[in-house]
């Protein structure tokens, strides 16, 4: 049945998402946040892509009172990442602008309040209160009559919604070639990767390949991303737009295959 694809997905990222609790409550890693946010955000795609076998009004609930915490993690991540990017530009011989000292002070100072930011929200009864939610969610998911349908028909459906959003995606990046289509279509291409990555059990090596041509555009463009706020801060030449609709055709043949 498609609903015991979806109850593995969600349990696992589930049980991610609760290992890094220790890690973001008591350090400043980045990697700890990066783990909670990559385990929050899986569980908010897959709410959106199973929506058709969930409770709507609770799947889009629960989606919703997720934000808070993804805008949290989310906040602090960027900044991790910014200011490693301008670290790095700081100690290159030759770089076409360079973030200054006092720059740089300044900007580690907003991470680590940041970082505390976080950590108070963890302490907040909201953050239990959603972590039990999750947990509850995770155990005894709201579903419709739909989810008893066999895995595999349904799936295919499921992955064809998720991909009809990525392509939808592209022809606006298209239509208006800027970094926010750019970043829409990085976005629909996250998406297209879990959702491959729940149906490899099923799909096997075509799946697979379909997630991993994903991931692929995903950190292409998310390193455009980086380097693009990096060099904004550093007053240097934004980068150009990276060569990644090959890698977008590569994509397009692996869900033909999976179709």
């Amino acid at each position: 049945m498609i609903g015991e694809v979806y109850r593995r997905a969600f349990a696992g990222s589930v049980v991610d998402l609760v290992s890094s609790d220790r890690g973001v409550r008591s350090t400043n890693d980045p990697e700890a946040v990066h783990h909670a946010r990559v385990a929050l955000r899986r569980l908010r795609s897959y709410l959106h892509t199973f929506r058709p076998i969930l409770d709507s009004t609770w799947a889009n609930a629960l989606r919703e009172r997720m934000r808070w915490l993804d805008e949290h993690l989310g906040r602090v991540r960027d900044l991790d990442v910014l200011v490693d990017s301008l670290e790095r530009r700081a100690s290159e011989p030759s770089t076409n602008g360079k973030p200054s000292y006092g720059q740089l002070r300044r900007l580690r100072a907003e991470r680590d309040e940041r970082h505390a930011a976080v950590r108070a929200a963890l302490s907040e009864p909201r953050y239990l209160a959603l972590m039990e939610e999750i947990v509850g969610a995770a155990r005894a998911p709201q579903f419709t009559k739909a989810a008893n349908a066999p895995a595999r028909k349904s799936a295919r459906k499921l992955v064809r919604k998720v991909w009809r959003r990525a392509r939808r995606s592209v022809a606006d990046y298209e239509r208006r070639p800027n970094e926010r289509a750019l970043h829409e279509v990085r976005i629909k291409a996250k998406h297209v990767r879990y959702a491959a990555e729940c149906f490899e059990p099923l799909a096997g090596k075509r799946a697979k390949t379909l997630a991993q041509r994903a991931e692929c555009l995903q950190t292409v463009l998310g390193d455009h991303r980086d380097a693009t706020a990096a060099a904004a801060h550093a007053h240097a030449e934004a980068p150009p737009p990276p060569h990644w609709k090959p890698i977008w055709r590569q994509m397009k043949r692996a869900y033909a295959r999976l179709e």
